[in-house]
């Protein structure tokens, strides 16, 4: 039988890779997670109510249920739906800073709901030690640290990453 002290460690540890994993997923160069980045569904309608072919059909392919396309809200609606289109974007601003990532994170893990639907391992510890969720999600004073002073990649402008990995003649500077 584990101690309480292993227990808390296990939780802590959970805990730490649910962030780590987090600030992995967010600060991505890709598409879904800049600021510019739009959605825009597909007009698929080829004929109209009214039987008149649809001026606006913009398919070339069978119809898939809710297509879209991703498209730059800056630079005249470039289409902008792969790894490849994000990391060339002189323009990219992520979407997500540390206050956003730790609000979300630490909102989702006061929800003992969420916490039993999606980490069930930790809703398992908890209930072992009969605790309720957690108001602040436990962390060493290491891992704070570092989640505090050091910025996560592409939080502020990007400027510097994309100058620095896109041929010039992509560059403007």
């Amino acid at each position: 039988m584990k101690t309480k002290e292993e227990i808390e460690s296990r939780v802590l540890d959970i805990v730490q890779a649910e962030l780590d994993k987090r600030v992995a997923q967010y600060s991505k160069v890709l598409p879904r997670n800049c600021k510019n980045h739009y959605d825009h569904p597909l007009d698929d309608q080829k004929y109209l109510g009214d039987g008149t072919r649809n001026p606006n059909y913009n398919r070339i392919s069978l119809p898939v249920v809710n297509s879209v396309i991703g498209m730059c809200t800056l630079e005249d609606l470039r289409i902008c739906e792969e790894e490849s289109d994000a990391k060339t974007c002189r323009l990219f601003q992520t979407l997500y800073t540390k206050d956003i990532i730790w609000d979300k994170f630490q909102k989702e893990l006061s929800d003992i709901k969420w916490v039993k639907e999606n980490m069930p391992d930790l809703a398992q510890l908890l209930w072992v030690l009969e605790k309720g969720v957690f108001k602040t999600p436990p962390l060493t004073w290491w891992k704070t640290l570092k989640f505090r002073l050091f910025p996560i990649p592409f939080e502020h402008n990007s400027e510097s990453y994309v100058h620095a990995n896109v041929p010039s003649s992509y560059s403007s500077g």
